[in-house]
């Protein structure tokens, strides 16, 4: 009956499968095979699902998070879990990596493949983070190559790492900013998943210092990759510093006008609310927190503040939002909560966050799709 209907039908029935389906339906025979896992297809799959998503306002994040095993009753050391949240219950992901010498950190997630990372720059073990691609979807992940910027080589002080899609070559990529010795020299190199290994990037390093809490806060927004932190150029004023994957080159963003105690650069990270650039500030001096939204991208008098509201003293870091508008944080006492920005109402959305609370960190995730296939 198959071979009876045109390829295209057969390939658009396909593209409304689940990833699951698909993946048993490579077994069915060679040309099926051969089309689910065509570069054409994925993309087609991608599409479809990226579309479903918009019209039925799905809201899906992925979360890496770190439970303290003593804690909770079991052996000596703790484990880094990854857990996906489609907006109305967690499911825990068999992820490439339960144990690291230092702690797991999501960087981002592009079109449902993440960009993870085993171990954050470390002085004592003179090493730099490894990197790896992972696509729950299809369980299957790769580990990038080493950079060729070490410590031992280099004299390193900080990395920071970036992650995007070139929607313009059909490619994901990495950044890493590497500072040299004393501050502002960086070297730049970037990964590219097609061509599969690291090159050097001769551009002009940024002058820029990052708020690291622990990590520096960042988002992948219309092709751009953006960090939070301190421009070097302008006596450390709070700026966005903003990485364009396709044409790999650094420019500076404006913020909004700092609120009347200034900013808090440890308190503040930026995030997407639908397609739009976000900047949240909690000011610890008076307990409120505030949110600005981008109007225009790439416009700084289209800064406008969306909410500002108070919140208690167990407010804990600002980690993003939800497809809703509904604000996302973690309290101190180890629970995970979402308040709506209008009602100003807080939900506890039932998942414990044992153990150190940095080590947590949740980004929008494409829940079906067959990239890195």
């Amino acid at each position: 009956m198959a071979d009876r209907l045109p390829k295209e039908l057969i390939a658009e029935i396909l593209t409304r499968l689940p990833v699951k389906a698909l993946l048993k339906f490579r077994c069915v025979c060679k040309s099926w095979g051969s089309l689910i896992s065509s570069p054409k297809f994925i993309t087609s799959k991608l599409n479809q699902t990226i579309h479903l998503n918009k019209i039925n306002n799905t809201d899906t994040h992925i979360i890496g998070r770190y439970i303290n095993a003593n804690e909770e009753g079991g052996g000596e050391e703790g484990r880094y879990s990854v857990i996906i949240y489609d907006g109305s219950c967690f499911i825990e992901l068999e992820n490439p990596i339960l144990y690291c010498a230092s702690q797991l950190h999501i960087f981002g997630s592009c079109n449902g493949l993440v960009c993870l990372s085993d171990n954050i720059f470390d002085y004592v073990f003179k090493k730099v983070n490894n990197l790896i691609l992972w696509n729950p979807s299809i369980r299957k992940s790769m580990r990038l190559p080493m950079s060729s910027i070490g410590i031992d080589s280099h004299g390193l002080r900080e990395v920071v790492d970036g992650y995007g899609f070139d929607s313009k070559t059909n490619d994901y990529k990495v950044v890493r900013i590497a500072y040299i010795n004393d501050f502002p020299d960086a070297e730049v190199e970037l990964y590219s998943l097609n061509r599969g290994c690291w090159r050097r990037i001769y551009v002009v390093g940024p002058h820029h210092r990052f708020t690291f809490a622990p990590l520096p806060s960042q988002v992948f927004v219309n092709g751009i990759v953006h960090w939070v932190g301190g421009d070097l150029d302008a006596d450390y004023d709070i700026s966005i510093l903003t990485f364009d994957m396709s044409s790999e080159v650094f420019c500076k963003m404006m913020p909004p006008a700092a609120p009347p105690h200034g900013w808090m650069p440890t308190r503040l990270a930026v995030s997407v609310l639908g397609e739009s650039l976000c900047l949240g500030h909690f000011d610890s001096l008076v307990s409120k927190v505030s949110i600005w939204v981008m109007k225009e991208y790439g416009v700084v008098q289209s800064w406008s503040k969306l909410f500002a509201f108070d919140v208690d003293e167990g407010f804990g870091r600002f980690l993003g939002f939800r497809r809703t508008g509904d604000l996302r944080f973690f309290k101190r006492n180890d629970r995970m909560f979402s308040i709506n920005l209008e009602s100003q109402q807080a939900k506890d959305l039932g998942i414990w966050l044992s153990g150190n609370p940095e080590a947590f960190y949740a980004v929008p995730h494409v829940a079906e799709s067959l990239v890195l296939l």
